[in-house]
């Protein structure tokens, strides 16, 4: 092999891995350019009546002050744990400054736990309608807990066809991930039912208890 192949073959080298590394840094850029935008939606989030009640995942940092004030949200309820984490003290410290009321009621990621958490959450919802204020219901995902919440608002305040409260649930619970929820949610009807006639939320038990039928 000759000097000149050598150092062609080195030229051809070096010129590749510096398209490589150009390549590398152009995707580092590239990422670095992504996150700094960062999500322009918050996670699940929807209108379930607009004007009033929305739901959603645990909005980011980022997009929580925005969220909340375009939609005019005035009670914030959370069915999960308060947590040290940048998104929490965001949403903690926006409902401070616009004197945003907020609750936190504790439910397992999974949709079940306490049925007073429940109650509590569908009780504030009721609330919000008769002062006509807009209530956002959360919790990490915005795909068991919430929907558990605005299951039970749906067929024991609003009194919707089940039906119809199924096509909603639907859309954000998946029953091969989550098996457990809808389970959860007829065998506690009844108890949530009662709370929500003990709390004036609603007038009368059901004269027949809505069941959520397997999908």
């Amino acid at each position: 092999m000759t000097a000149s192949t050598d150092k062609s073959s080195t030229t051809l080298a070096v010129r590749n891995a510096s398209f490589a590394l150009i390549g590398c840094v152009a995707l580092l850029l590239l990422a670095g350019a992504i996150a700094a935008v960062g999500p322009r939606s918050a996670k699940k989030f929807a209108a379930v009546e607009p004007g009033f009640l929305y739901r959603s995942g645990q909005i980011q940092e980022r997009i929580f002050r925005k969220t909340v004030l375009d939609h005019g949200i005035d009670v914030i309820v959370n069915l999960g744990i308060d947590k040290p984490k940048p998104d929490q003290i965001e949403e903690r410290r926006v409902a401070r400054e616009f004197g945003i009321r907020r609750e936190t009621y504790f439910l397992n990621g999974n949709g079940t736990g306490p049925v007073e958490s429940y109650i509590n959450a569908v009780e504030q919802i009721g609330l919000a309608k008769r002062a006509s204020k807009q209530i956002l219901i959360h919790c990490s995902a915005g795909a068991q807990r919430t929907t558990g919440a605005i299951a039970f608002y749906q067929l024991l305040v609003e009194k919707k066809p089940v039906d119809q409260v199924v096509n909603h649930l639907r859309k954000f619970h998946d029953w091969d991930d989550n098996p457990d929820l809808v389970p959860y949610l007829n065998q506690n009807m009844r108890e949530v039912a009662q709370g929500l006639k003990d709390r004036g939320i609603i007038d009368k038990l059901p004269d027949a208890l809505p069941v959520i039928e397997a999908k």
